[in-house]
């Protein structure tokens, strides 16, 4: 018989009673929060047919937890070889088709990039078109895991770069490593009107350069400077890509021959200029370079005014050295 309790006394039996069952049963596991952590990838828009291409992959961790046991992955496009990655230090893997990285602990506020590789070859198919992935093979629920198992933001996305013939002499494009030197066509005449070549500021990024008739005829609409730069802009648009709209810390030069079979009348090595655009995420930006380099001595190779230029007079025409920070567009006035 059990004998009349107060309904305190209850009570209290009550919360004894849970107590001893919790303890028997356990800690019970919820979800800690996922760091807000993003993929994204980067990669020249077109490239050489034959060429190393490559792929600029980032993990941000823009969270304050870390991520912890964070992979990336990337299937090996059709008609490529996985050719390695920068930094080679990345621990990457492959197997059955897919490239795997193990990224380890990413902090909070911290991010990661690494670029995967792949060879063409003259039979490989346009475009190149890899499917990446971001995730952490951490335990779902466990408390001390600040990442469950889960794909980052971003994951799954495909990425592509076409290709173009290597026969197509006003193209040139491809992944730089230890070659940083990037040009297309350069026998200039009256056929051929213009030539870039582009030196990178660094290895393991994707480089290319274009001119001839597919980029001739700047678009006047974008250009806002006013008369005296846009109503003389001459000759085809060499358009540059240096890995994505990156500023870079040092300036970097680009060639460009204009054949003399374009340059208008009054236009000589003393008074080109160049006009030179680039977008800023989907700003479009324009400058005019017209200030001459200065040297420190003769073999000096790094000007002492980046953002200027060098002009000189050959039997085929100007030749202009012209130094950047950003990728983009070039044209002469």
């Amino acid at each position: 018989m059990i004998p009349n309790r107060s309904p305190r006394a209850l009570l209290a039996l009550w919360f004894t009673v849970a107590l001893v069952l919790s303890a028997v049963a356990g800690p019970a596991l919820t979800a800690a929060a996922i760091p807000n952590v993003t993929i994204s990838v980067e990669n020249a828009p077109e490239a050489t047919q034959g060429q190393l291409v490559g792929f600029k992959i980032t993990v941000d961790n823009q969270g304050n937890s870390t991520s912890s046991q964070s992979m990336a992955s990337a299937t090996v496009p059709a008609g490529t070889t996985y050719a390695g990655v920068f930094p080679s230090s990345t621990s990457c893997s492959l197997s059955l088709g897919l490239v795997t990285c193990a990224l380890g602990s990413i902090p909070g506020h911290t991010s990661v990039t690494f670029s995967l590789t792949f060879q063409t070859t003259s039979a490989t198919t346009s475009p190149v078109t890899t499917t990446v992935r971001g995730f952490t093979t951490g335990t779902p629920g466990d408390p001390g895991d600040n990442s469950h198992g889960d794909d980052f933001i971003g994951s799954g996305q495909s990425y592509s770069i076409a290709l173009v013939s290597a026969a197509n002499g006003d193209f040139s494009g491809r992944f730089v490593t230890t070659n940083l030197v990037v040009f297309n066509n350069q026998t200039v005449g009256s056929s051929n009107l213009q030539a870039t070549k582009l030196t990178a500021p660094i290895g393991a990024i994707g480089v290319s350069v274009k001119d001839g008739p597919q980029s001739s005829v700047p678009n006047l609409g974008n250009c806002t400077l006013g008369p005296s730069v846009c109503d003389l802009l001459f000759g085809q648009n060499s358009a540059i890509y240096v890995d994505g709209n990156t500023t870079f810390a040092s300036a970097f030069p680009v060639t460009v021959t204009f054949s003399k079979f374009e340059i208008p009348g009054g236009i000589n090595e003393t008074n080109i200029a160049i006009y030179h655009t680039w977008f800023e995420g989907t700003v479009l930006r324009e400058e005019t370079i017209s200030e001459r380099c200065t040297f420190a001595t003769p073999t000096s190779t790094y000007p002492e005014n980046p953002q200027c230029l060098t002009a000189k007079k050959s039997s085929i025409g100007i030749t202009v050295v012209v130094w950047l920070y950003h990728n983009g567009t070039i044209h002469a006035y």
